[in-house]
């Protein structure tokens, strides 16, 4: 991740807490619209000198973020749990409540390997916005997992996701903060 990307993600990261007290109580809805997909990408066009090759239709980012999802749910379910941790880049940081941090590519491994019997994940879409290269998402999260002792535990979180275009046209997890 470039230096300039890499402030951009510490810089988002330091206004999630003003977006987690933005956030009304809401009752669970249906789930995003899923996608057979995999890692969304994004083709590279020639673009002319001077031109801004940032922009994208509100559409556009909408359509990427919901391809993501559906990666991310797909894989949750299959019990790809490597392939979710795939999903974010090697230098993301998850951020939880009370501090809880999660940094880099084996402690992000860690933390979505140890569902060792996923159930379902349904991520609803509350907001897009952004640019091409760096997506903001704001939503909710239902996962659903059996826990060691056979019970099903359901977790609700709003969540903030950074979406950042690596070099190799793919969009990973930079941040992930979630409450």
């Amino acid at each position: 991740m470039s230096r300039a990307a890499t402030s951009s993600l510490i810089a988002a990261a330091a206004l999630l807490g003003a977006c987690a007290t933005a956030v009304e109580e809401r009752p669970p809805s249906a789930a995003a619209p899923t996608q057979a997909n995999a890692v969304a990408t994004t083709a590279s066009a020639p673009t002319p000198p001077g031109a801004d090759d940032t922009r994208a239709t509100d559409d556009e980012l909408l359509a990427q973020v919901v391809a993501l999802n559906a990666a991310l749910t797909q894989r949750f379910r299959a019990g790809d749990l490597l392939g979710v941790a795939a999903m974010y880049a090697d230098d993301a940081v998850m951020l939880g409540p009370d501090g809880y941090r999660v940094a880099g590519r084996a402690a992000i491994d860690a933390y979505w390997t140890r569902f060792k019997s996923p159930v379902d994940w349904q991520l609803e879409i509350v907001a897009v916005d952004g640019r091409r290269g760096l997506i903001h998402q704001r939503g909710v999260s239902h996962l659903s997992y059996r826990r060691d002792s056979g019970e099903l535990h359901t977790s609700t979180v709003d969540f903030v996701v950074l979406w950042v275009l690596g070099p190799d046209g793919a969009y990973r997890i930079g941040v992930d903060a979630y409450w």
